[in-house]
């Protein structure tokens, strides 16, 4: 009875046994396969960073930048900072703008600060002069790169010249003689008493810049005093030579 019980427990092992032992012999060893189906997928990531690639690639040498092509990016401060205007005369209650320009041509940073020493007499807005009142102030225009350069403008505000009288109207002259023409300019206090001269004909009679008028030779000649504010108010005196 018990050879007969252990011959039949031993054909079920076998029947059992057999099937395993021929997946092994044509697949690979259970005990690897068991491994392998419970082993962590080899392209995670892990904590070293040697990880292989999640794509299963290798990394291409040609993808890394070379040393030559790597441009260091060098900072270009401003060296020099220039207005168009270093005085400015203008009117209360008008406006003007101030050009600055920036060296060299290729400053990392261009950017100016543009200031007011009397913002109540002249206010400045990206290089915009708006005049307030009579008085003066000085407009800077400075780079705004740390480099501290920077360049200024005088602005004198006046009153707009509403008037220019000559204390001649006419006068005639003999050859080499000389008369002086003295303008009054109304309002007298705060409007910009500068005026240009000039002659119609300086060859029969010239004129400088203080208004001294001389005698060439015979015929007439139109003196004009203008004023230099935005005005451009005239005033004429007619020279007669003889």
């Amino acid at each position: 009875m018990n050879k007969k019980f252990l011959c039949i427990a031993l054909s079920v092992i076998m029947i059992l046994v057999m099937p395993l032992a021929a997946y092994a012999a044509e697949d690979l060893d259970l005990k690897d396969k068991v491994l392998t189906m419970l082993a962590p997928s080899g392209n995670d990531p892990g904590p070293s960073g040697n990880d292989p690639d999640p794509t299963g690639k290798e990394p291409d040498p040609k993808d890394k930048p070379a040393e030559d092509d790597i441009v260091p990016i060098h900072n270009v401060p401003v060296s020099a900072v220039s207005i168009d205007k270093t005085k400015l005369t203008i009117a209360a209650k008008k406006t003007t703008t101030l050009k600055a320009t920036v060296k060299p041509t290729d400053a990392t940073d261009k950017n100016l600060d543009w200031i007011s020493s009397k913002p109540s007499v002249a206010k400045v807005k990206d290089g915009k002069v708006t005049a307030l009142k009579v008085g003066t102030a000085v407009i800077c225009a400075k780079a705004k790169d740390g480099s501290n350069i920077s360049k200024s403008c005088t602005v004198t505000v006046t009153k707009p010249v509403a008037k220019i009288k000559l204390n001649h109207k006419s006068a005639t002259l003999k050859v080499k003689k000389t008369l002086k023409l003295k303008p009054t300019i109304t309002p007298k206090k705060g409007s910009y008493k500068c005026v240009t001269w000039k002659s119609s004909n300086p060859k029969v009679a010239k004129v400088n810049s203080k208004g001294k008028v001389t005698a060439l030779k015979k015929g007439k000649a139109v003196i004009t005093c203008t004023a230099n504010d935005f005005t451009k108010k005239k005033v004429r005196c007619v020279i007669t030579v003889k």
